[in-house]
């Protein structure tokens, strides 16, 4: 699977391995980079935004999610 991400994200994880997640229910891609990063890419900004605002409350609370980047074109 070729994979082109914009240049802000590529270059976090051009030279990471990964895994594509098909285990979720939605329609979204789930990029897995070595237990780093988890990429998220949707068609749906509304469902990515609500997505981010459950992640920022459960950081506070379970420290293993945090934000690199949100890019939507």
């Amino acid at each position: 699977m070729k994979l082109n991400f914009p240049k802000q994200i590529y270059e976090i994880v051009k030279d990471l391995k990964y895994s594509v997640d098909n285990i979720g229910r939605s329609e979204d891609q789930v990029i897995i980079f070595e237990d780093k990063y988890v990429l998220k890419i949707s068609k749906s900004k509304e469902i990515l935004y609500r997505e981010k605002q459950m992640n920022d409350y459960l950081y506070n609370k379970i420290p293993y999610i945090n934000f690199i980047q949100n890019y939507h074109q």
